[in-house]
């Protein structure tokens, strides 16, 4: 894994909660880990964390924009 595909999972898993891509860009910003300019990119990460069972998305307010929450297995990842 990469450094923003393990910041990513840090995020999400740090706020036990789920996240829209949104939300995840604006943390990536804060934390000076990429944001705005990765935000190009992210969807395609959470695509690929996805595919690997490293992250679910589901449905959330507005059809465009899923929630995404660490699995187990991405919490392994992360050594938790």
């Amino acid at each position: 894994m990469n450094p923003l595909q393990i910041a990513i999972l840090q995020i999400i898993s740090d706020n036990d909660g789920e996240f829209s891509w949104y939300q995840i860009d604006r943390a990536l910003s804060r934390r000076g880990t990429g944001g705005g300019s990765a935000s190009g990119n992210l969807l395609s990460i959470l695509r690929e964390l996805e595919m690997a069972g490293l992250v679910a998305a589901r449905a959330g307010h507005h059809a465009a924009q899923p929630l995404y929450s660490v699995t187990p297995a991405g919490q392994q990842q992360l050594g938790r």
